[in-house]
């Protein structure tokens, strides 16, 4: 059966502009939005490339049972709302030319920039044999827009956007059920129009992520903390399953009176990479954080450059947005960086610049920008790559609604983020994993059926 296609009331979302592709004063570009809401993350997703970024005084509806939908709520009808704003963000060099679309992606025209729904359930009126979710939405998106209405010009050089000639057609993938509803996982194919390959592609995330119960809307956005989590899983053999996830949290769990409650967000959401078009990448994490009443308007580790060479600032001295080539220098730089807990220590010995001024601060909670990224690949004219990520959720990471008063230092902060139990959201992104590319089974088509290792008589892949 063919995935049926729904229109959805367009929703001005924040941080973006809708315009006109023809220069009209009439908006006739719009970002629309829809959500996932079948398992216990909820994710409102747009037709623009971007991820729980909706208007919070308009909720989304769910497109199946019409429930709003906000941001990213975990768990689900909790009111704990994760304010993601995650933006998809694809750099590349064309002709010499280091080139990013990351707020630059619109609708393509026609059906196929709307949104369609499939389902693996065959009683549904929507179900489609070749779909493998519970909800696939579709949708597909383009940078090729170069109206000033629409987007702006490189904050570093002031130049006009130049689009890289991406179509992108992507599939958000939703289950429900207590190991598979605890992630989304988005697959991208990209396409490229352009005459000539584009070069060293690096696909990621930019996210933000405060998480605050909606009692608390539009207070307390020092509350949040960023980090890293490498996360090991071994077998008797010894054989190692290594998950990265670039996460965003709660600081201290926002007890009331000393004691967790419906508003306290005890959990994790973050990014993970599934999937490259590549045999071997390069994984990069990148974060940042605006601060007012400092020499550097931006906190931000970074490696102490080679001998001879200085270091500088990613960011335009008027913009809060990256240039061009410095988006693709945080996209492709290979740096994991520190987590925020620990950014007041002197992480000279492992190569990083000593801490900037007000380290403490930034280290004691606050809204910081994230970015995720992995590549390097070449995408060839009319060629089409794929790259699969995931949003993943977990539970439980603060138990102790006393622990971080009593053992946060931010010289020493290892007394509090031992205490911290990342167990749960290692094993849903775990779980994210196995459904990605289900052991021993070729569960994408693409022929692979993953690695496998033979230990005590036994098949593991």
């Amino acid at each position: 059966m063919e995935r049926s296609t729904i229109l959805f009331i367009s929703i001005a979302a924040l941080f973006f502009l809708e315009g006109s592709a023809t220069g009209q004063p009439d908006n006739t570009i719009h970002i629309s939005w829809t959500a996932h809401n079948q398992g216990n993350i909820q994710l409102t997703v747009s037709n623009g490339g971007s991820f729980g970024g909706n208007d919070f005084t308009n909720p989304v509806p769910d497109p199946l049972t019409g429930d709003p939908v906000n941001l990213c709520t975990f768990p689900k009808n909790s009111e704990l709302l994760y304010w993601l704003f995650a933006h998809l963000a694809i750099g590349g060099v064309y002709e010499g030319d280091t080139l990013v679309s990351w707020r630059e992606f619109y609708p393509e025209d026609g059906a196929s920039g709307l949104f369609s729904f499939s389902t693996l359930d065959p009683t549904r009126s929507y179900y489609d044999s070749a779909t493998t979710a519970e909800l696939d939405i579709m949708t597909a998106y383009n940078d090729v827009r170069t109206d000033s209405e629409l987007v702006d010009p490189d904050p570093g050089t002031g130049r006009p956007h130049r689009p890289l000639g991406l179509h992108i057609v992507q599939h958000s993938m939703a289950w429900s059920g207590a190991k598979i509803g605890n992630f989304i996982i988005i697959r991208l194919l990209i396409r490229s129009e352009l005459p000539k390959p584009i070069r060293d592609v690096y696909v990621g995330v930019s996210y933000t992520g405060g998480p605050r119960h909606v009692d608390y809307f539009g207070d307390k956005i020092d509350r949040e903390y960023e980090g890293f989590l490498r996360y090991d899983f071994k077998n008797d053999c010894h054989h190692v399953e290594e998950l990265n996830i670039g996460y965003a949290m709660s600081k201290a769990g926002d007890p009331v009176n000393g004691h967790f409650d419906y508003r306290s967000p005890l959990g994790a959401v973050g990014f993970m990479i599934l999937g490259i078009p590549a045999d071997t990448g390069t994984l990069s994490y990148n974060w940042w954080q605006f601060r007012s009443g400092y020499t550097e308007r931006f906190f931000q580790p970074r490696k102490k450059p080679p001998t001879g060479r200085h270091t500088f600032s990613m960011f335009p001295p008027d913009s809060p947005i990256p240039s061009d080539r410095s988006m693709y220098s945080l996209m492709s730089n290979g740096e994991i960086d520190y987590d925020q807990a620990t950014c007041a220590v002197d992480h000279s010995s492992d190569g990083w610049l000593p801490p900037q001024e007000g380290a403490a601060e930034v280290a004691d909670g606050g809204l910081t920008n994230k970015l995720l990224a992995a590549g390097p690949f070449n995408l060839n004219p009319g060629a089409t790559a794929e790259f699969t990520l995931a949003l993943v959720a977990g539970d439980s990471v603060h138990h102790d609604p006393t622990a971080y008063d009593r053992l946060f230092d931010p010289q020493h902060p290892g007394m509090f983020t031992r205490q911290l139990r990342f167990q749960n959201l290692a094993e849903n992104a775990r779980w994210a994993k196995w459904v990605y590319d289900n052991p021993g089974f070729d569960t994408d088509g693409d022929g692979y059926r993953g690695k496998f290792r033979i230990c005590n008589g036994d098949t593991f892949w």
